[in-house]
């Protein structure tokens, strides 16, 4: 039977997934077909491990992303000591850290006050 969390944060329930054999070879196959548009990957791939929409990643802090990532390994422990055993954990932990990095990074807004300034802030 396939595994799942619910993870609360705040008032929102996601859905954390164990991936299925064929997840993991679509996951696979879009690394090694990455386009560009890294947030169309991200959009395409994350159904797989989640309920979560890119946009609401968007909204979270790093603290509850990380939350997400370790409920994510709990629940596809089996996947994670099989990829590690053959010897791909680097490979396949770089292609996921890159796609999270490269989406995080595109959902950031550019306006984003610099550190110390009072752009933004009413009072």
């Amino acid at each position: 039977m396939r595994k799942i969390k619910i993870v609360k944060i705040d008032d929102k329930e996601i859905t954390v997934k164990e991936l299925r054999v064929k997840d993991i070879r679509e996951i696979l196959i879009a690394g090694e077909e990455a386009g560009e548009n890294i947030l169309a990957d991200i959009e395409r791939l994350l159904p797989y491990a989640s309920d979560i929409k890119p946009e609401e990643l968007e909204e979270m802090a790093p603290s509850e992303i990380k939350l997400l990532w370790e409920d994510f390994k709990e629940v596809n422990a089996d996947f994670l000591e099989v990829i590690e055993r053959l010897g791909i954990t680097k490979t396949f932990g770089s292609l996921i850290k890159n796609h999270l990095t490269e989406a995080l990074a595109g959902l950031s807004s550019t306006d984003t006050p610099e550190p110390g300034s009072m752009d933004g802030v009413s009072l």
